[in-house]
């Protein structure tokens, strides 16, 4: 089990959050088997509250799963990832009338338990949101892990979105691949111990994720499983569109990425890097217990999107029939077409 002590500001209760998350049926998120406040209510009003939360096991941290000398396969590791990419997904798109952020993805966030099953922990910076059609938050706090944080988060802008969670989802990974896999430079040493200020990592992100060249060759992946290899360019593609000038855009409004994440793509991704197209590798992905969830949840997503599309054209037609009938004229006058003003 987890036990966790920690301040909050008023109304920014883990709890409530944690609790809103597993209400909303969100996968690979831990039990929360108690909480409670400390002198007072979760959301007394001045000062910070106390809270104290108690969480079934999560397991391990997953930069524990690539350092240790017994390493999981890099399909294992690619279907949990697909886990927590389902996770995000889920909180972000489940529910029509409500949404919640994470915020704060990071290495020590992300839990694996028996070497197959993804957790994500430590909602406390998390966003609920309602009644937003195109899922976007506003809100004026920078909150995560700086080395974690996307680029629009580090640029200052005001809006936030799942594509902000996916892109530190990103970064976690290829954190642990360059720890595991890459080259030390003295550029990423300082990158990812946490000694720059987020002006600097800004910087140095922009230039290492500029292009997708300069991605692969700062990465400098050695030995690295083809899976994982896969994993990481494939959602570098996702995640920064060449189309897309991502570094200057970060207004509401001007970013296209920021309401249109492309579940379908993404589980894309996981499904190439895990494995191929034959009836072989079909079979093994099939297998794979996070993949397989994250395609039901994309699965669900299209029939949902593809019902709504049906019955607004269902509505068309019928306003369509509607129209021509009360165009049509009795007797052997011929049909004249309705013309609404």
């Amino acid at each position: 089990r987890i036990l966790k002590f920690h301040w909050h500001s008023p109304g920014k209760s883990e709890a409530r959050i944690h609790s809103k998350v597993r209400q909303l049926r969100v996968p690979y998120v831990p039990e929360l088997l108690h909480s409670a406040a400390i002198n007072g209510d979760h959301d007394r009003d001045g000062g910070v509250v106390g809270e104290v939360l108690l969480m079934e096991n999560a397991g391990e941290s997953v930069s524990s799963v690539f350092e240790e000398s017994s390493s999981l396969p890099g399909f294992r590791i690619a279907d949990i990832f697909a886990g927590y990419a389902h996770t995000l997904l889920a909180a972000a798109e489940g529910d029509r009338s409500v949404f919640v952020l994470h915020r704060d993805i990071s290495t020590n966030n992300l839990m694996v338990r028996g070497g197959s099953t993804p957790f994500v922990i430590d909602w406390g910076c998390g966003l609920i949101v309602n009644n937003d059609e195109d899922r976007i938050a506003a809100t004026t706090a920078m909150v995560g892990t700086a080395v974690y944080m996307s680029i629009r988060v580090l640029q200052g802008s005001r809006n936030r979105s799942l594509i902000d969670d996916l892109e530190s989802l990103f970064l976690v990974l290829v954190h642990c691949l360059w720890r595991k896999y890459g080259k030390p430079t003295d550029r990423f040493d300082a990158l990812w111990q946490g000694n720059l200020n987020k002006d600097q990592v800004l910087g140095t992100r922009m230039l290492w994720l500029g292009s997708k060249a300069m991605f692969i060759k700062g990465m400098g992946l050695s030995n690295c499983p083809s899976e994982l290899e896969r994993l990481a360019t494939g959602l570098y593609d996702c995640l920064f569109p060449a189309d897309i000038d991502n570094y200057s855009i970060i207004e509401k409004l001007e970013d296209p990425r920021l309401n249109k994440v492309n579940a379908a793509k993404l589980l894309a991704v996981f499904e190439t890097a895990i494995g191929g197209s034959s009836a072989a590798t079909r079979s093994f992905m099939a297998k794979m217990k996070c993949l397989s969830g994250l395609r039901e949840f994309v699965d669900k997503c299209r029939q949902s999107a593809d019902k709504e599309s049906n019955i607004g054209r269902s509505v068309q037609a019928s306003l369509s029939k509607k129209r021509k009938a009360e165009g049509n004229t009795s007797g052997s006058n011929p049909k004249k077409p309705f013309h609404p003003q």
